[in-house]
């Protein structure tokens, strides 16, 4: 500490990591530190139920020390916060009306940050419905953890005026119950179904989210992020690059192709039974000729697109010529083929996903308006025509 005092900000700065607070005022010079990386560990041990960063076990304690600490970091211009949970139910959190106004401190205390550029926040801070306002000076904010839907109402709500770097990471411990710290009717809202709706940010010009990944609504792997978070962010941050352009525009296509490939699969599902019954009765009046999956797969498109000619009345009846069990055959006969068809026509869509998919990623990167029903509906037709190529191939 005393080398430290002989030199100006300029000619020495800290960069401290460590899982400590109450010491750090006793061992360094704080005016030069500008760089702080809190490890917090909850761990279990033989002579105490948890160590936490003081030796005090109240949360209120907790958020004091630390706001004491930072008022005192006046260069700070890099603050983390990371917590390491080894057993989820040794980490007691209070309940957020027992540390509101330890809150609103720790809140002031980090708007008062003049120079601080750079705030990662890897999970929540003291409480999952906690949102720290970052002060104007940050540019650069990464957030991550298991966060409750009011955090995220309240991220949405934030202009953050000066940011232009955000990253949102998946928890390091996935299905951390919050649900034990928030009330009911927050407990009972899953992340993954809340929308947004916008978001008040404009000033973006790189957002990350898990390292760029596509996040698709209702992906299990994205239980963590609000439905529609991408297209909140891209619908009002014009400057973003190119590369997150295109994590919507993939993201818009997972969708509409999703929704399609859905309804292509039902309408196959709905039409085995009425090509199977006319199928039935062209077997028994024109023979072996027209059996096989071939024919099957012809059928189901034509009842998909809607060309099948209208069968006449009762055309689909036993024939007189065919006995009982003769006709008992060829039904079942008709089924399976119809079956197999369609199963082949399933097993093909996979490769027909993915071509259409691209060809809509680059309809949505020329902002042309491919998210409606009937432009669904057109996608359905044209799988359904690509499928049949693919198969007879």
């Amino acid at each position: 500490m005393k080398y430290s005092k002989t030199k100006t900000q300029k000619e020495f700065s800290i960069h401290l990591k460590a899982s400590i607070v109450r010491d750090i005022p006793k061992i360094l010079d704080l005016e030069k530190i500008t760089r702080y990386e809190l490890l917090v560990y909850y761990h279990e041990c033989e002579t105490r139920q948890f160590w936490s960063i003081t030796d005090d076990s109240s949360t209120v304690e907790h958020i004091k020390e630390l706001t004491k600490l930072l008022s005192q970091l006046v260069n700070l211009r890099y603050f983390s916060w990371n917590t390491y949970f080894c057993k989820y139910n040794v980490f007691k959190l209070a309940e957020a009306k027992e540390i509101s106004d330890e809150l609103k401190k720790l809140q002031n205390t980090f708007t008062n940050m003049r120079h601080l550029k750079t705030l990662v926040l890897s999970e929540f801070l003291f409480h999952p419905s906690f949102f720290l306002t970052p002060p104007e000076s940050v540019r650069t904010l990464e957030i991550g953890g298991d966060l409750s839907p009011t955090w995220w109402r309240q991220f949405a709500a934030c202009p953050f005026t000066e940011l232009e770097t955000l990253k949102i990471q998946s928890p390091e411990y996935p299905y951390f119950e919050v649900e034990a710290f928030v009330d009911a009717e927050e407990a009972a809202q899953k992340i993954d179904k809340l929308f947004l709706k916008e978001v008040a940010v404009t000033s973006l010009k790189s957002c990350a989210l898990d390292d760029n990944e596509v996040h698709v609504v209702g992906d299990p792997k994205r239980w963590y992020l609000p439905a529609d978070i991408t297209e909140c962010i891209y619908q009002k941050n014009k400057m973003l690059r190119p590369d997150f352009r295109r994590s919507v525009a993939c993201n818009r296509a997972n969708m509409l192709t999703y929704k399609a490939i859905t309804r292509f699969q039902e309408k196959i599902l709905n039409a085995k039974s009425p090509v199977s019954n006319s199928y039935a009765r062209e077997i028994a009046d024109r023979g072996e000729s027209v059996k096989g999956v071939d024919r099957a797969i012809e059928l189901i498109f034509q009842e998909l697109l809607e060309v099948r000619k209208p069968c006449p009345q009762g055309y689909e009846n036993k024939p007189e010529s065919k006995s009982d069990e003769e006709w008992e055959e060829i039904q079942g006969c008709a089924w399976d083929l119809v079956c197999d068809g369609a199963s082949s026509i399933n097993d093909k869509l996979e490769g027909v996903w993915e071509e259409t998919k691209e060809t809509c990623v680059e309809q949505f990167l020329n902002q042309e308006d491919v998210g409606s029903d009937k432009l669904a509906q057109k996608w359905l037709e044209r799988l359904a025509k690509d499928a049949k190529q693919r198969i007879k191939a």
